[in-house]
């Protein structure tokens, strides 16, 4: 029994249906541009986007093979490193072409995922409708309106075209096969998510769609050989290394069913799309959350096969399964990928809606059918059930399009976007760490037009960014699954701990920096820990500095500028702890200095209150800091000055 045989509909088509089906194909295509209008006047957004873009080296400089070789931002994907230099060289730093690119792109999968979801089932219409909500779905403008992933849209454009050609019973198997081999490639070279093609193409063999289960069979072996090549390559380009040793098959099988849960929801429940999303980590078989997710799903697969029109089980299980193998390569296959991405779903969301599909038109055929409904009607007047599914299409498809459309205005300003995640997703440290991230550019505009212009306004703005900053990157730290921040902590940590520095906060910016510095993650994150250090020997020195300043003031008594002083020496120690002297000279050449300030104010001190000894013994203290200023230093000649007038007094 073939594909076509199996879910051929039996209902007469409509005038209005046969309209609508004549121009599926521009339907589909500008249904695809709703996710990105909201987001065309926006700039590149600060994750990723300037990494991927503008401060690619592949990207921006003279055409190199290095793009097809080499791995970037622990990726492999040269066709999208070619495709981002060719934009590149011809929008350069301005983000309006790279959004219509990504409308565009995006346009082109809706058509080849129309093509392949009418190859698959053969049905016009529920491929329109699949097809239709798929595209504008609220999910999508995460893929759609974010620069840096017209990786997934390449893998989904070629993809999507890849299962089209397999599905299409019209082609030679040998051309079906070899052309549907080749655009797979293309689309892994897009993005590694499609290495999935395999496993689907080897579940709609299984279950028999083909009519031909040996010789499909057969046919699925390059598919699955070209997976692993590409799951290979993708583990080589991929330096979280130390997050997927930490993540063993057990953790991804006790996460599999909450995380699918959360597909579920965002594909049913379109306004709960995030950009980020929430789940507790299940560590035990044996617990609730794991036995409720895993049970739900199942009565959700078997309800499914019950409603499924009788001819289209077969098909309907190989949807529901296919959803999952799709979802497969991205799910939860480390730290970094949990618990769910609204984006991980592109490839997968058609045959879940094409599936939930199949449930609608059972259920309201099931519903004509009752004896006594208005709908009953002999079997040559179909024409009220055959109504009923486009209405139900339409009035599903309106909903989705204004929640897309809402949703991708929301990508208009990331912070915004970030904030919107925060909100659905509170417990997740990423959601405020990235909120975080996305202010940190906003406060270093502000910072800057304040030391230029001096404008109260921004000093206030500056000055309120960072405390949201920080309070962001506290509420992050005070989830339970900070130390699993994909980014790793340090380097939110240190961003809290610069601007609050900056920003004139300075006891406030010590916690995060100490936090930072002791932060024991990956190893390959030393720089950020490094700098948490430097900037954390900065503030003690500049604590140092503050203390001696005041303590000078002729309006300090002397019992509080020999505190201030003694208080300014155990600063300048423990900047020293943090970098000794042979890891940065000039820092180490600075704090001697403010240690000789210290010991002359106790000096000074010392001599008004006519202790000669102590006030003696703290000029000694005070040569000798200065006799460590090395002569390449700019401090030396003051040194040099200075050392001649303790020597002085010390003769006096």
């Amino acid at each position: 029994m073939t594909n076509t045989e199996i879910s051929q509909p039996t209902l007469p088509q409509d005038p209005i249906v046969a309209r609508l089906l004549a121009l599926s194909k521009w339907l589909v295509f500008f249904a695809a541009f709703i996710p990105a209008l909201g987001s065309l006047g926006a700039d590149f957004y600060w994750i990723d986007d300037r990494a991927m873009v503008l401060q690619n080296p592949l990207a921006t400089a003279p055409f190199s093979l290095k793009i097809f070789i080499e791995p970037h931002f622990n990726h492999f994907s040269p066709l999208h490193e070619l495709a981002v230099w060719l934009q590149w060289h011809l929008f350069g730093a301005q983000p309006l072409g790279y959004r219509l690119v990504s409308m565009l792109l995006h346009g082109g999968a809706a058509l080849t995922c129309l093509a392949m979801l009418r190859n698959l089932t053969g049905r016009p219409l529920l491929a329109l409708g699949a097809t239709l909500i798929w595209a504008v779905h609220p999910i999508q403008p995460e893929s759609v309106d974010w620069i840096a992933e017209q990786k997934t849209l390449l893998c989904g454009l070629f993809c999507f075209w890849s299962l089209a050609v397999y599905f299409d019973r019209n082609r030679k198997r040998t051309q079906r096969v070899a052309i549907a081999v080749l655009l797979m490639a293309l689309g892994s070279l897009g993005k590694s998510h499609g290495l999935y093609v395999g496993p689907v193409i080897l579940l709609y063999e299984l279950c028999g769609l083909s009519g031909d289960r040996k010789r499909g069979l057969l046919n699925s072996i390059p598919f699955l050989i070209l997976t692993v090549v590409v799951a290979k390559l993708a583990l080589w380009a991929n330096s979280y290394t130390e997050s997927i040793a930490n993540w063993t098959l057990r953790d991804m099988l006790l996460n599999l069913p909450g995380s699918l849960m959360i597909y579920l929801r965002t594909a049913f429940l379109p306004w709960t799309a995030s950009f980020f999303q929430e789940m507790e980590r299940v560590t035990e078989f044996a617990t609730p959350p794991f036995w409720a997710a895993l049970l739900g799903e199942l009565w959700i697969f078997a309800a499914g096969c019950f409603l499924a029109p009788a001819g289209s089980r077969r098909l309907f299980v190989f949807l529901a399964l296919a959803w999952g193998a799709a979802l497969g390569p991205m799910l939860n296959v480390s730290q970094t990928t949990f618990p769910a991405y609204d984006r991980f779903q592109y490839v997968a969301l058609p045959f879940l809606i094409a599936g939930a599909a199949l449930m609608i038109e059972g259920l309201i055929t099931m519903f004509a059918a009752r004896p006594g409904t208005e709908l009953t009607t002999v079997a040559a007047e179909p024409a009220p059930v055959h109504r009923a599914i486009p209405i139900v299409w339409t009035a599903l498809l309106a909903i989705v399009a204004v929640l897309g459309l809402k949703r991708g205005f929301l990508f208009r300003d990331e912070s915004n976007v970030m904030l919107d995640a925060v909100i659905k997703a509170p417990a997740n440290a990423c959601s405020h760490a990235q909120l975080a991230n996305t202010l940190y550019p906003q406060w270093r505009n502000a910072n800057e037009q304040w030391e230029r212009t001096k404008n109260q306004e921004w000093f206030n703005a500056r000055q309120h960014l960072a405390g949201t900053i920080a309070e962001a990157a506290k509420s992050a730290a005070a989830c339970p699954n900070f130390a699993d921040f994909y980014v790793t902590p340090a380097l939110l940590l240190v961003t809290a701990g610069e601007v609050l520095e900056e920003s004139g906060f300075i006891e406030e910016a010590i916690p995060f920096l100490e936090l930072a510095k002791d932060e024991p993650r990956w190893e390959r994150f030393k720089q950020a820990r490094a700098a948490a250090t430097v900037r954390l020997s900065g503030i003690a020195r500049e604590q140092a500095r503050r203390r001696i300043l005041l303590a000078d003031s002729p309006a300090t008594s002397d019992d509080v500028a020999q505190e201030l002083a003694r208080m300014a020496l155990q600063h300048v120690q423990h900047s020293r702890e943090l970098i000794p002297r042979d890891k940065s000279p000039d820092d180490y050449y600075l704090g001697c200095w403010w240690e000789y300030r210290a010991h002359a104010v106790l000096a000074r001190c010392f001599r008004k209150q006519k202790q000669d000894t102590q006030a003696e013994q703290e000029l000694h203290a005070a040569e000798s800091a200065l006799l460590q200023i090395d002569a390449a230093s700019q401090l030396y000649q003051e040194a040099q000055k200075a050392l001649a007038d303790i020597r002085l007094k010390m003769e006096q």
